[in-house]
């Protein structure tokens, strides 16, 4: 804080964005910095000071608001995720789609996210991000697999981990199309 206080010649505040309460309690403890009279109080904000959005109104005057909203209580309360979801329809499609990535991201590996993900899944708007992108091909590439399968083609593990790493949409068609026809793995990735 001292040397951006110098570089940029202003003042200069702690701000600490906390999902969980009591990450937000520890980091809300005074730090002593060592010299006399010199305690940094960061400001913190966890669930506690961030108000539930549940009104799709709200979401379109205030989505910066609304995704910490998602990301302090969108794993408890699905009013929030449904008022997110549907009040992002109000701004332009690009910002939307950043703000549901930014949501996704701070709700990774929760309840929240699985939520919200349905929530996009069930819906006819499209977003699209890397993450959505992601999803996509990952499920493009499960049904590759799922055919072959099927079809009683052994997929050994290199060829496998080669279908599920791919994350071109093209590719992953291709293959789709050829997994009804072939008769053995190697057919499946000849050009």
């Amino acid at each position: 804080m001292a040397a951006l206080r110098s570089r940029h010649e202003c003042p200069v505040v702690l701000l600490t964005v906390c999902p969980g309460q009591a990450v937000a309690d520890w980091y809300a403890e005074p730090i002593r910095l060592g010299h006399p009279g010199f305690v940094l109080r960061p400001l913190v904000v966890g669930p506690s000071g961030i108000p539930a959005v549940t009104a799709p109104e709200e979401v379109g005057r205030r989505p910066s608001l609304a995704v910490l909203s998602a990301a302090a209580h969108g794993g408890q309360d699905m009013d929030v995720l449904k008022a997110l979801h549907t009040g992002l329809d109000a701004i332009d499609r690009e910002r939307a789609t950043k703000y549901i990535g930014f949501t996704l991201n701070l709700l990774a590996k929760t309840v929240g996210q699985a939520a919200l993900e349905e929530l996009m899944m069930t819906d006819t708007y499209e977003y699209s991000s890397a993450w959505t992108e992601s999803l996509k091909a990952e499920g493009e590439a499960r049904a590759v697999l799922r055919v072959l399968s099927k079809r009683g083609i052994d997929v050994p593990e290199k060829a496998r981990r080669r279908i599920s790493g791919c994350r071109d949409h093209d590719q992953l068609d291709a293959w789709l199309d050829r997994s009804v026809t072939i008769t053995h793995i190697d057919q499946l990735f000849d050009e």
